[in-house]
């Protein structure tokens, strides 16, 4: 077989008969080749250029190093922060140790009142408001005895009693006083 990849006009050469028309071509042969893209439009605007890329590139290290410096100043500023309070968390201590006038700043909540006198006020307020309590549940409960009371009432009924209690008929017009 000729090395362009076939015989010509036919023709094979003698040896050679167990060889097909055609030579395939090898994998080696195929690395060498170079694959051809298809050219595709860029615009303008697009187009990174290798000036424009080194920028970019240092604009990027840029930030990177300043957030870099920014977190180190915020741990340098954190460790201070907790250096001044344990200071001040020590000074308030001493200062608390070396004044005897702490215990007096303390609210007394001790009663120094009559507490008998004070017992009978609370009893009071006590009994007033179970007392508040019970209406309140009274007036529920007759509430909720009526509506039944009303529930178990037929149509007829309950119009007879609207009517005697003033429910139902013609209401009266106000006379409005102007000035």
């Amino acid at each position: 077989a000729k090395e362009f990849g076939g015989a010509v006009g036919g023709e094979e050469e003698e040896g050679d008969e167990d060889e097909s028309e055609y030579e395939w071509v090898t994998d080696s042969e195929e690395e060498e080749e170079e694959v051809m893209l298809k050219p595709v439009f860029v615009s303008k605007a697009d187009r990174v250029t290798v000036d424009e890329r080194k920028r970019i590139e240092a604009e990027e290290e840029a930030l990177l190093e300043a957030e870099m410096q920014r977190a180190e100043e915020r741990k340098n500023e954190t460790r201070q922060m907790v250096v001044d309070e344990i200071k001040r968390e020590e000074e308030e201590a001493k200062a608390a140790a070396r004044s005897e006038t702490v215990l007096n700043d303390i609210p007394d909540d001790d009663y120094s009142g009559d507490e008998a006198e004070a017992y009978e006020k609370w009893k009071a307020r006590e009994l007033g408001r179970i007392k508040r309590d019970k209406t309140e549940r009274e007036k529920y409960e007759k509430e909720k005895a009526e509506i039944e009371r009303r529930r178990n009432m037929t149509d007829e009924e309950r119009r007879r009693e609207d009517i005697a209690l003033g429910k139902l008929g013609p209401k009266k017009k106000e006379q409005w006083n102007y000035l």
